[in-house]
């Protein structure tokens, strides 16, 4: 295979959208990737995964699924498309079946980013916009596109928190590999290295950088996406 071959979909987290890899998707399609970023409502695990699997089933031939942070959940289920080839995590929830966010969060103390939610009357969760910068990406120096991906920051339904994943996750049948990020403010770096040692990847490989490494360290992140691909040449 070569990278022409396998359609990379980039899977975003919480309080966010596509807008997350827009510093990695130009650079990937610069280098002859085909890669589509899923747009998920964040109204509940069931509904992300069924907008993944969506967006998989319009790819011609196999799939490489990259997730950021929540968007590790995702992935883990929709990775059993048998399209999928394999799975990267990004400074991801890594669940086991049976497990949600909460409990994977419970493993570690919390951090301080945990103080900086709050609820609406419709049972969705915000992030505070004058926490979002020093909580999500403290490294991030790109002010107006900052202001852009907090402002219009998408809120999140309590579903996601507390549903679990009921399948057998797709890390236990197909090649997975791991980022994790050495300054995280979001997921305990020690949580990072447990869930990443619990899955066995391929490769693990770590970044100083805050939470969202493919807006600070994406030239990092591209090579990584890269040695990937070449993976299955």
């Amino acid at each position: 295979m070569s990278n022409s071959d396998i359609t990379v979909i980039l899977v975003h987290g919480a309080w966010s959208d596509g807008q997350m890899f827009n510093k990695i998707l130009p650079l990937l399609i610069k280098k002859g990737v085909m890669v589509k970023v899923v747009q998920n409502p964040l109204t509940g695990i069931e509904d992300d995964i069924k907008k993944t699997l969506e967006l998989i089933d319009l790819q011609e031939g196999k799939v490489l699924l990259v997730g950021h942070s929540y968007g590790g959940v995702v992935i883990s289920a929709a990775g059993n498309h048998e399209k999928v080839c394999g799975l990267v995590y990004l400074c991801a929830f890594i669940p086991d079946q049976g497990e949600n966010v909460q409990s994977i969060l419970c493993k570690f103390e919390k951090l301080d980013s945990s103080l900086n939610y709050f609820h609406d009357k419709n049972g969705n969760v915000w992030f505070g916009y004058e926490k979002f910068h020093e909580s999500m990406y403290q490294d991030f120096n790109d002010y107006e596109n900052h202001l852009t991906i907090c402002f219009s920051q998408k809120p999140v339904s309590t579903k996601i928190f507390i549903e679990k994943l009921q399948c057998i996750p797709a890390w236990k049948k197909k090649p997975s590999w791991c980022q994790i990020s050495e300054n995280d403010r979001m997921i305990h770096p020690q949580l990072l290295e447990y869930l990443a040692e619990r899955i066995k990847p391929i490769k693990k490989i770590s970044l100083k950088s805050g939470h969202c490494p493919q807006l600070t360290n994406q030239n990092a992140i591209l090579e990584f996406i890269l040695e990937v691909l070449s993976f299955f040449k």
